[in-house]
């Protein structure tokens, strides 16, 4: 299982660096890469577990940005440190970035979420 938790997060990584090539955005990017897993994964799941997904879920993770976070984090922290006049300058950079994980945090957990409402799928009981 842990060489097919590899493949899902290198082919999200791929799909979202192709979307990303083709001029989408972080959030956009992430969530088509993420939608496009998970929907692999639910299609290729003989058996859905009560659990949901590990697949897709693992694969999604390399996506968090994990370095914009920090980066958005740094600058309001920063904030506290300069000038007068140079705080609009690091509070909207630093809202900018934690507005940029947010949405792609958003998107990831949207697009994880469609394919189950769309391909439902119950498991057998026994009775």
């Amino acid at each position: 299982m842990i060489w097919q938790c590899f493949a899902s997060g290198a082919l999200a990584l791929a799909i979202r660096t192709a979307c990303q090539a083709a001029n989408l955005n972080l959030a956009e990017a992430s969530f088509a890469a993420a939608l496009f897993v998970a929907t692999v994964e639910r299609v290729l799941q003989e058996v859905q577990s009560s659990r949901g997904s590990i697949l897709s879920l693992v694969g999604s993770i390399p996506m968090v940005p994990g370095s914009i976070a920090a980066k958005s984090l740094m600058d309001l922290y920063a904030m506290l440190r300069v000038h007068p006049n140079e705080e609009i300058l690091a509070v909207a950079d630093g809202m900018k970035n934690l507005f940029e994980v947010t949405f792609t945090l958003a998107a990831i957990g949207t697009a994880l979420a469609i394919p189950r409402l769309l391909y439902p799928r119950h498991s057998a009981h026994l009775s």
